[in-house]
């Protein structure tokens, strides 16, 4: 949005905020990827894991995606840069799997539309 002209202004009309930081911390989406057992290709299926984890795919996440890149050392965007620092919810994926049924049930109470 930040950088479309007619959208700029809407961009410009929100802050960013990092929830629960006093305790603790804010939820942080993440994007995983796995190699099959029985991979046909295996060897360009790592080099392409190997690829995306490392500094030049990173690097264009940061720039691209605007994301906080998830290698150390690789650079922020200047946009991500300039939101600064923010403490990371550390509970567990399998804890948050835990209530998938739960979220589902308040999901259908509410009438949430998905």
């Amino acid at each position: 949005m930040v950088n479309d002209k007619e959208q700029k202004v809407w961009a410009d009309a929100v802050y960013i905020n990092f929830p629960n930081q006093e305790t603790t911390g804010t939820h942080v989406n993440v994007s995983g990827m796995a190699m099959a057992k029985h991979s046909p290709n295996k060897e360009n299926a790592l080099k392409l894991m190997e690829f995306l984890t490392g500094e030049k795919a990173q690097q264009m996440y940061a720039e691209v995606n605007y994301e906080y890149p998830v290698k150390e050392g690789v650079k922020r965007s200047e946009l991500v840069e300039s939101w600064g620092d923010f403490k990371a919810d550390t509970i567990s994926l399998d804890d948050i799997a835990g209530y998938h049924s739960t979220a589902i049930k308040l999901l259908d109470e509410v009438k949430f539309d998905l």
